[in-house]
C-alpha cells in the first residue's frame, strides 16, 4: 500500500500556540502506515523546533523577510513595495511547487489562509487535493 504524502503549510514559524498546537497534535496522532507527513514552515524557530522534537519531518521554505511579515505591517507598504510582496508571493509558489513535486506530495494542507496564499496557487496547478483549515470564531 501506498502512503499518502501530506505536505502541512504553516505561515507562522515564530510561534507554537493554538492553531500551530492543534496541528501538532493531528500529525502526532496521524497512522504512519497510511500517512506520510511533512512540516513547512517559511523560517526556523519554536515551531520547527518543537515538530522536530517530536520526530515530524520539517522543511524551511524560506520566504523573503518583506513578506514574512505579520500585524498587518504589509497593508502600510507603499504600493512599490506591495507588488514586490506579491512578486515575492509568485516565487514561493514556484519553490513550493518544486518541492512539492520532488517528494510526490498527494496532499496539500494549509493551516490558515496566510498559508492558503503561500501554496493555494501551486496546490490548484498541479492539481493536488488541499485541505484548508478554518477555525472558528465563537464570537460570530
Amino acid at each position: 500500500m501506498k502512503k499518502l504524502r501530506v505536505a502541512f503549510f504553516e505561515t507562522r514559524y515564530d510561534s507554537f500556540y493554538g492553531a500551530q498546537q492543534s496541528m501538532f497534535t493531528l500529525i502526532a496522532n496521524l497512522d504512519r502506515y497510511y500517512f506520510e507527513p511533512y512540516v513547512i514552515t517559511t523560517a526556523e524557530s519554536i515551531f520547527a523546533r518543537r515538530f522536530r522534537e517530536a520526530g515530524i519531518n520539517v522543511h524551511v521554505l524560506p520566504m523573503a523577510s518583506m513578506a514574512n511579515m505579520f500585524g498587518k505591517r504589509i497593508l502600510h507598504y507603499p504600493w512599490w513595495k506591495k507588488i514586490l510582496v506579491a512578486a515575492e508571493l509568485l516565487r514561493y509558489n514556484f519553490h513550493a511547487f518544486r518541492w512539492l513535486h520532488s517528494r510526490k506530495i498527494d496532499v496539500v494542507y494549509a493551516n490558515d489562509i496566510r498559508a492558503l496564499l503561500y501554496v493555494g496557487l501551486t496546490s490548484r496547478l498541479m492539481r493536488l487535493m488541499l485541505v484548508w483549515c478554518v477555525r472558528g470564531d465563537e464570537r460570530l
